[in-house]
């Protein structure tokens, strides 16, 4: 399994790090029996820390970003990474705030800290909010409009394949497809939030925030938190796969 991108760390304002866990005690790996027929959502892996940004690097890793405990609380400052076989542990330290800067294969940056962009095959990008429950459109000559309006009032990331926009629905704890048309399609998840596994459209989600999609299409990775009650509290996460065929 490959992607074009190396790797995603993010680091956000500095702020002053106390009682960071030791590694060792935040790694979970969890093992998953096979799931029913596509499309169905499956558990890969619980990591002790807070949900920021994720991709797969060129080896299919998954590569994800401690933001912290918190929204309210200190940074995390580190990037997990589990493998293909679900084993995981800790990728890079010292930074602050991991959630989604992505870092081009010579190590340049590309992105700096936006909630969810993605630059599709018509050229245009489009932005998900963090904030509302739009995703914007800037065309090629810089023009800014509302492209589509989305069910809740906070967005998490968006990414591109199978010629067509997958957005994280992050507070009505769904998954929904969007085609260069504007058509919107939920996909995955009942919004209700939990953590049940099984056919998409029967699992639950809970306050899911990043997605990466593998080489070859057929899988959405997402990471959504333990906690069903708490809206400020974002760790431990869960590593889930959405298995589209």
């Amino acid at each position: 399994m490959r992607i074009s991108l190396a790797a995603v760390v993010l680091m956000g304002g500095c702020v002053e790090v106390e009682d960071v866990p030791d590694p060792a005690e935040t790694l979970t790996t969890l093992t998953t029996e096979p799931g029913p027929d596509p499309p169905y959502v499956t558990t890969l892996a619980r990591i002790e820390a807070g949900s920021g940004g994720m991709e797969l690097d060129l080896d299919g890793n998954v590569l994800m970003g401690d933001f912290g405990a918190s929204l309210d609380g200190p940074p995390g400052t580190q990037v997990y990474r589990m493998t293909p076989a679900g084993e995981v542990d800790v990728y890079a330290d010292g930074l602050i705030g991991a959630s989604g800067n992505a870092l081009l294969p010579d190590g340049s940056l590309l992105l700096s800290c936006p909630n969810g962009l993605a630059i599709p095959s018509d050229g245009n990008i489009y932005v998900a909010n963090f904030g509302t429950h739009r995703l914007v459109r800037v065309d090629r000559a810089g023009k800014v409009s509302e492209f589509v309006s989305l069910t809740g009032n906070n967005l998490g990331h968006v990414t591109f394949a199978n010629e067509r926009l997958y957005v994280v629905l992050r507070t009505s704890n769904q998954l929904a497809s969007v085609t260069l048309d504007g058509e919107v399609t939920i996909i995955a998840g009942t919004g209700d939030r939990g953590r049940r596994d099984g056919r998409a459209l029967g699992a639950t989600l809970s306050l899911p925030n990043d997605i990466a999609v593998s080489a070859d299409g057929t899988i959405l990775y997402l990471n959504d938190v333990v906690p069903t009650a708490e809206s400020r509290v974002i760790s431990p996460v869960l590593v889930r796969a959405l298995v589209l065929e």
